[in-house]
């Protein structure tokens, strides 16, 4: 038997905009990481559960450093 999602959130820190997932997903389809010598920005991309995709981000930053995206999950 599968458990039911639980609700996390809203993310964001001192220095950031909050945010928050509005969407119940189904899966997670990819994760976008932009980076220097820290972790300057993410996004991500997620199907919900009529199967409509959703694309949070990118989160905070500055636009600088190297963007990478995983979206075999």
């Amino acid at each position: 038997m599968q458990s039911p999602p639980i609700k996390v959130g809203p993310w964001g820190g001192s220095k950031g905009s909050p945010f928050d997932i509005t969407k119940p997903f189904e899966r997670l389809e990819s994760v976008s990481i932009q980076f220097g010598s820290v972790i300057n920005s993410f996004g991500f991309t997620y199907v919900d559960a009529i199967g409509q995709k959703h694309t949070v981000g990118p989160v905070d930053g500055d636009g600088r450093g190297e963007l990478t995206t995983v979206s075999e999950l």
